[in-house]
Parts: C-alpha cells; sequence; structure tokens
C-alpha cells in the first residue's frame, strides 16, 4: 500500500487532475505501478523515474486483460527472446495450467509423450501442431 500511495501522490503532483486515477490505464510487475506515456513508461513508484521502455512494455504486453481491466491471457517468459509466446495460461482452462495458444493443449501432456520417448514430430502431428510449437512448449515446461 505505501508504493501505491506514492504513486498516486505522484501522478495527482504531475498532472494535477481531480481523479488522477480515472484517467490513466495503469499496469503493474507485481511490484510497481506503471502508466505509458506517449513515449515513455514511467514507474510512478519510482516517482517518475522512467523506465526502460522497450523491455518494460514487452513484459508488460505479456498479461492481455479484457475491457474490465480482468486478466484473460499470460503468456509467462521462459527465456530471453519476450517476443515468443510458446505458451500461455488462461484462467480458468485446463484448471490454469499452460496450455498451447493455437490449440489449447496442457503442455504437460505434450511433455510426458516426450518423455515416454515419442518423437516431437508424432506428437505434433497427433495434435495439430508444429514440430517447433511442441519442441518450444517442452522446452519452457522442462525450465520451470
Amino acid at each position: 500500500m505505501p508504493k501505491i500511495r506514492d504513486a498516486i501522490d505522484y501522478l495527482f503532483q504531475q498532472f494535477r487532475s481531480a481523479h488522477p486515477l480515472l484517467g490513466h490505464d495503469f499496469f503493474t510487475d507485481g511490484k510497481d505501478l506503471f502508466i505509458k506515456k506517449i513515449l515513455e513508461t514511467v514507474n510512478l513508484s519510482k516517482k517518475g523515474q522512467l523506465a526502460f521502455k522497450d523491455l518494460v512494455d514487452a513484459h508488460l504486453d505479456r498479461l492481455v486483460k479484457d475491457s474490465s481491466g480482468w486478466p484473460t491471457r499470460n503468456y509467462p517468459v521462459r527465456h530471453r527472446d519476450v517476443s515468443r509466446k510458446p505458451i500461455v495460461i488462461v484462467p480458468n482452462v485446463a484448471g490454469g495450467h499452460p496450455i498451447t495458444p493455437h490449440k489449447g493443449i496442457r503442455v504437460e501432456v505434450l511433455l510426458n509423450r516426450k518423455q515416454a520417448g515419442e518423437p516431437a514430430q508424432q506428437i505434433a502431428e497427433d495434435y495439430g501442431l508444429s514440430e517447433s510449437e511442441v519442441e518450444e512448449a517442452i522446452r519452457y515446461m522442462e525450465a520451470a
């Protein structure tokens, strides 16, 4: 709560709005509170410190929200290339377990078949996935 209060105080001071919480879309990394300005990403929790825009935005954009602001999809990061999205977590789908983004196959199932000795090509054919989709999803699970 202290970080949220600091963020709201900073936002009010900078934008002089009677309702600072209504005029912005807020993002969080679970630790700090952010807003996006035209060409900057500003860390409100740290009194306006500029964040590394491309890096922060890439991570913030991995959480997809609906029009009410509720998270609908999360694309976790397990490697340095944040543009890749080999798995997705969707609340209330597959019990919140990681699934493949396009077909909704539980990644744990793919991993179990691979560990049983099945080739990635056969697994991909069985589920209508590309071999690279299967391999990336399995790498994610092995690194988790």
